[in-house]
Order: structure tokens, then C-alpha cells, then sequence
């Protein structure tokens, strides 16, 4: 109930995702963009890649909400998301210790994973890659995910 109270106070009662498919897809397209790009760049990794495929991540990010004290990604856990974060505050454990996020992600150990699974065409990979620290929402937190697969 309180995350369903978060939500409907933080967009008004507006369903953003269901008004952009309403949108013509180049539009779609085009205001996804605009309302992620710089978030993706901020990933010093995304810096070097073709923008068709930053299109291409910005089209698949989904927007997200998470409520105070909700863990974002737990340590040692499967990775299944990457974070971008708009507005809250997210702290980060680091040696048994909570410190602030300083960075507007997380999850990034997601791409490496990817990119190791794809550059070795035969061999032993582990199937998941699982989280080195644990983030958790320290207020209500608005931001924009990516899943793998």
C-alpha cells in the first residue's frame, strides 16, 4: 500500500509508461531518449558505444519506483537490473558499512557480465552474476531499470 501511495503521489496518477505507447513510435522513441541518454551516459562504459545502441538501451528502460528502506540489490545476489536513478536517496554497503551512492547508478557488474558471456563464444561462464555490494532506497526513490535478457 505505501509504495502503491509513493507511486500515485510522485506521478499525480499518471501511468507515464501507458502514455508514452499511446504515442507514435518514433515519438515513443524520441522521448525516451530525451528522458534517459544522459542518465546512460553518466556509465563510463556506454560512453564508447555506436548510438544505436544507446537507442536501443534507452528503449528498453522502464521507469521504477522504490520506497524507503527497500533494498535495491542485495549482496551476493543475482543481478537481474541495472538502475538509473532520478530523484532519492540510495546508499551503498561497502565493508559492512552504509555509505552514500555517489554515482546515479548501479548494477553496472550486469554489462561486464554480458559483455564477458558474449565475447567467449565456448568455455565455462558463470550463467548469473551476482551483486558485490547491497544498495538500499533510503527515501522514495524514482529511477529507471534495465533487465537483462
Amino acid at each position: 500500500m505505501e509504495a502503491e501511495r509513493v507511486r500515485w503521489v510522485a506521478n499525480r496518477g499518471v501511468n507515464e509508461e501507458e502514455l508514452l505507447k499511446g504515442l507514435p513510435e518514433d515519438i515513443e522513441k524520441e522521448v525516451r531518449r530525451n528522458l534517459c541518454l544522459n542518465l546512460i551516459m553518466e556509465v563510463p562504459l556506454f560512453t564508447f558505444m555506436e548510438p544505436q545502441v544507446l537507442d536501443a538501451i534507452c528503449e528498453r528502460l522502464r521507469q521504477s519506483l522504490y520506497i524507503r528502506n527497500s533494498i535495491i540489490l542485495e549482496k551476493n545476489h543475482c543481478i537481474e537490473k541495472m538502475h538509473f536513478f532520478v530523484k532519492g536517496d540510495v546508499e551503498i554497503e561497502e565493508n559492512g558499512v552504509f555509505k552514500p551512492l555517489r554515482s546515479r547508478f548501479c548494477g553496472e557488474e550486469l554489462l561486464i557480465w554480458c559483455l564477458q558471456k558474449e565475447s567467449q563464444q565456448s568455455g565455462i561462464y558463470s550463467r548469473f552474476t551476482h551483486a558485490k555490494s547491497s544498495y538500499v532506497c533510503i527515501h522514495e526513490s524514482e529511477n529507471f531499470v534495465f533487465r537483462r535478457g
